[in-house]
């Protein structure tokens, strides 16, 4: 209960919602879920803990990722860790207390002047939660600055988890959001793009979304030929091996494949050591497997996960035909 509520309010609050006390806000409840736990262990000591946390993170097994959708492996300077233990950026959390967050406010100061140096951009935003609010809090920026129109169009493109927290922010506005199809080669209908932009009226149109690194220009294209290489070498070793790749264009670092036992081969790679992409049947794309290979993925890598998916899938096939 929050303190300042005084038992007159709380009772003229309980009254004006038909309740009787402050249990009935939770008798939708299941009681049990409410009752304190059972069966505790003793406390532990500091040492104690440490150590038992330690051996509950030893069964953890590491995994080569080949993880899209944002569950990327990147690699990270080791400077990163150094500056990242200094005070004001280790314990400062939102700068609310300008004088005494310089530090924050510095480090974000630089990011939004090396995105825009980046993407040319005459703005960016820094310090979001993640890259579903940040998008929505640029729609809602989007909107203040306009001041007219009635209408989002986001690209298919658009990670859907992002599209659902755009639909959760703009409810009370009621704007109507449009999504503009993908192509065959897996990018942004732009005719169909330009024919919503026609009357403009729209708050917001984005026809890409980007996954940068600091790096610079010079490093983004290093990164890049890096990336694109390394996947157009997996590409064509999946296709070997059976899988079909929907989206015919070139993918710099990510991609769908599809394979009829794609969920079967994931969850058997997990096994052997390797996260083989996302899922996507959540979303109802049957088959599908968001794959992602970084800088940090080395050719050995590559050729281990090819190795393993070509043992299952013909290990499968001959226990079919046993069976028949």
């Amino acid at each position: 209960m929050f303190l300042p509520h005084s038992d007159k309010e709380v009772n003229e609050i309980l009254q004006r919602l038909g309740l009787s006390s402050l249990e009935d806000l939770f008798s939708h409840i299941e009681p049990s879920l409410l009752e304190p736990p059972k069966n505790l262990p003793e406390p532990k000591s500091e040492e104690e803990l440490r150590r038992y946390f330690k051996e509950l993170a030893n069964l953890n097994r590491p995994l080569v990722y080949f993880a899209g959708g944002c569950a990327y492996d990147r690699i990270i300077p080791s400077a990163i860790w150094q500056i990242l233990s200094r005070g004001e950026f280790l314990t400062a959390y939102t700068p609310y207390q300008a004088e005494a967050s310089q530090g924050t406010l510095q480090a974000l100061f630089e990011y939004q002047t090396l995105i825009c140096e980046l993407t040319g951009m005459d703005c960016a935003n820094a310090s979001m939660y993640d890259g579903g609010s940040a998008l929505a809090e640029a729609i809602l920026m989007a909107r203040a600055i306009k001041g007219r129109g009635k209408r989002v169009v986001l690209t298919e493109g658009i990670n859907p988890l992002y599209r659902q927290v755009v639909q959760t922010y703009l409810l009370g506005h009621k704007d109507e959001i449009q999504v503009v199809s993908l192509t065959e080669e897996g990018t942004t209908d732009l005719d169909r793009l330009e024919e919503l932009l026609k009357d403009g009226e729209c708050h917001i149109a984005l026809a890409n979304l980007l996954y940068m690194v600091l790096l610079g220009r010079e490093g983004m294209r290093e990164v890049a030929i890096q990336s694109l290489s390394k996947a157009m070498y997996l590409k064509e070793k999946l296709l070997s091996l059976g899988f079909e790749i929907p989206f015919s264009g070139k993918h710099l670092w990510e991609f769908p494949v599809k394979h009829p036992k794609a969920q079967e081969l994931h969850q058997k790679l997990i096994e052997e050591g390797f996260l083989f992409g996302i899922r996507l049947d959540r979303f109802g794309y049957k088959g599908l497997l968001l794959i992602a290979i970084t800088e940090k993925r080395t050719k050995e890598e590559l050729d281990q996960l090819v190795e393993r998916l070509r043992y299952n899938i013909s290990h499968e096939r001959t226990s079919s035909s046993t069976s028949r």
